[in-house]
């Protein structure tokens, strides 16, 4: 039981501080490499809408599943986890 208690724990941390929410984000990307390298730093916008949030929100209870999977592998001798669909987005990004 305890340790249901920590996922439980776990899962409502994550679901405190999910970051997704419905809106234009920008993003920028800027790499560094110890090899030398020509790269123009360029910033980028995508949408979210709360459709894509809420699928997003789906792999709350995929984590959860996965936890408890990799544990029961740990504990239980020849468990079998079931195959997990993470839920994806990819946006459309456009530069800005």
């Amino acid at each position: 039981m305890a340790a249901n208690k920590e996922i439980s724990e776990l899962v409502s941390l994550i679901e405190s501080e999910f970051i997704w929410i419905a809106g234009k984000y920008t993003v920028t990307f800027d790499f560094k490499s110890p090899s030398k390298f020509v790269y123009t730093k360029d910033t980028y916008a995508f949408n979210l809408s709360q459709e894509d949030v809420n699928e997003l929100k789906r792999n709350i209870d995929n984590l959860k599943l996965d936890i408890t999977q990799r544990a029961k592998t740990i504990a239980i001798k020849d468990f079998e986890p079931k195959e997990i669909i993470w839920v994806w987005r990819i946006p459309e990004l456009t530069k800005i």
